[in-house]
C-alpha cells in the first residue's frame, strides 16, 4: 500500500508536467488529472480508498488495476478501464524498482479521451522513464508522445523531456503532422524564471521532397510532420517568434 500511495504522489507531479507542456504547446491548459498520468493516479487513489476532485468528465472512470508481482519492489502493475464489465481495456502498464525509478508505458488506443482520437489511431506505445528523490519528482523523460491539437493536426514529440534541477526545466521538440503529414516543427522551452518560449516554424514544401524517393529520368534528363516544482508558471504566458498557432 505504501508503495502505491508514493507512486500516487510521482504520477500527479507527472500529471501537472504533461498538462503544463500541453498548454506551452497547444494553447490548451488542461483540468487537474486530466493527462494519462492524471488517469493513473486516479486509478490510484479509488484503489487506496482517497477522495478525488470532482467535476473531470470522463467517458470512464473506473479502473482495475493487477499486481504482477509478489514483492514489494519491483512492483509491476496493469492499469485498465472497467466500465465494460465484457472487455477492460488496458491503459498503462508501470514498474516500481528499488532505485527511485518508475518506468510507464501507455497504450494509446485506449486513451482516445485523453490524447485524442487521431493519436490513438496512431497507436504508438508512450514510454516515459521518472526519476525521484524522497516523493519529489526530479526527471521524465518521454518517448513517443503524441496528442490531438485538433481534429486534423498531432504534435508529435521526438523530445519530451522534464528536469526539475536545471534552467530549462522542461524542453520540448516536435513535428505538428496534419492529416498525418509534416506540418510545421515546435519547440519549447520551459525556464526556471523568466519568458516561456515557444517557437514554431512551418516545414518548407522543398524540405518535405527531401526524403522522397527519386523519381526515374528520361534519357532527356526529365524526371518522371498544475504544479510544475519550483517553477511558478500560473501567470506566464508562453511567448516566442516566430510562433505559427
Amino acid at each position: 500500500m505504501e508503495n502505491l500511495k508514493l507512486s500516487a504522489k510521482i504520477f500527479r507531479q507527472a500529471d501537472a508536467v504533461a498538462r503544463e507542456m500541453w498548454w506551452v504547446a497547444a494553447n490548451d491548459r488542461k483540468p487537474i488529472s486530466q493527462s494519462p498520468f492524471g488517469r493513473i493516479y486516479r486509478a490510484l487513489m479509488k484503489e487506496i480508498g482517497k477522495p478525488l476532485p470532482k467535476g473531470l468528465s470522463f467517458k470512464c472512470d473506473s479502473y482495475k488495476i493487477k499486481n504482477l508481482a509478489n514483492v514489494e519492489r519491483p512492483l509491476k502493475v496493469e492499469i485498465y478501464e472497467a466500465c465494460n464489465p465484457k472487455k477492460n481495456l488496458l491503459i498503462a502498464t508501470w514498474t516500481l524498482d528499488v532505485e527511485n525509478h518508475l518506468q510507464v508505458d501507455f497504450y494509446p488506443t485506449n486513451l482516445a479521451n485523453d490524447l485524442g482520437l487521431i493519436s490513438a489511431l496512431m497507436n504508438k506505445k508512450i514510454n516515459c522513464d521518472l526519476r525521484f528523490l524522497g516523493s519529489q519528482l526530479k526527471t521524465m523523460k518521454c518517448q513517443n508522445w503524441a496528442q490531438d491539437r485538433s481534429k486534423t493536426e498531432v504534435i508529435e514529440l521526438s523530445t519530451f523531456n522534464y528536469t526539475a534541477d536545471k534552467d530549462d526545466i522542461l524542453e520540448i521538440k516536435g513535428v505538428v503532422l496534419e492529416d498525418l503529414n509534416p506540418k510545421s516543427k515546435i519547440e519549447v522551452k520551459v525556464p526556471m524564471t523568466g519568458k516561456i518560449i515557444v517557437i514554431e516554424k512551418e516545414i518548407e514544401e522543398k524540405n518535405l521532397k527531401l526524403d522522397e524517393p527519386k523519381k526515374p529520368t528520361s534519357e532527356a534528363g526529365l524526371p518522371d510532420p498544475e504544479y510544475i516544482p519550483h517553477n511558478k508558471l500560473e501567470n506566464q504566458e508562453p511567448k516566442g517568434e516566430p510562433s505559427v498557432r
